[in-house]
C-alpha cells in the first residue's frame, strides 16, 4: 500500500517574489497542498496572495497534479504553484514504485468556468 508523504517543491521565484509548496500525499492522492511561500514584498502581491492561495490548493486536491488553472491577475503565482507543486511530485514519483505514481485525473474544477465562478462568488 502506498505510505503517506510530505513533500516539499522547489522555491520558484518570480518577478513579485518567491512561491513553494509543499504536499501531503496519502494512499497515492493529493490530500492537502500548503503554499509556504507566496509572494508577499508589497501590499498588491499579499493581497493577490492571500485571495489565491485557497483557491490554488483546491485546485490541486481536484487535480490530483499540478494540471491547475491558471488564475487571472495573477499569472505568475499560479505558473510557480504549479512548478512547485509539480517538483514535490516528482520527488514522489522518484521514491515510489511505478504501482502507486499518481495519474492525473481530468476534473470539473479544472474549468475556466467555475473560475469566474469563483472570482464572481468572491472565492
Amino acid at each position: 500500500a502506498a505510505q503517506s508523504a510530505t513533500l516539499v517543491g522547489d522555491v520558484v521565484s518570480t518577478r513579485f517574489g518567491d512561491v513553494q509548496v509543499q504536499v501531503t500525499v496519502d494512499g497515492g492522492a493529493i490530500v492537502d497542498v500548503v503554499a509556504l511561500q507566496l509572494p508577499d514584498e508589497d501590499r498588491k502581491s499579499l493581497r493577490i496572495s492571500q485571495q489565491v492561495e485557497s483557491v490554488l490548493a483546491e485546485m490541486a486536491v481536484a487535480a490530483q497534479s499540478s494540471d491547475i488553472d491558471t488564475i487571472s491577475g495573477a499569472t505568475y503565482t499560479s505558473r510557480a504553484y504549479e512548478q512547485s507543486l509539480q517538483s514535490a511530485l516528482d520527488q514522489l514519483a522518484a521514491s515510489e514504485p511505478p504501482s502507486v505514481m499518481l495519474m492525473p485525473r481530468l476534473s470539473a474544477c479544472a474549468s475556466t468556468s467555475s473560475m469566474a465562478f469563483f472570482w464572481a462568488s468572491g472565492g
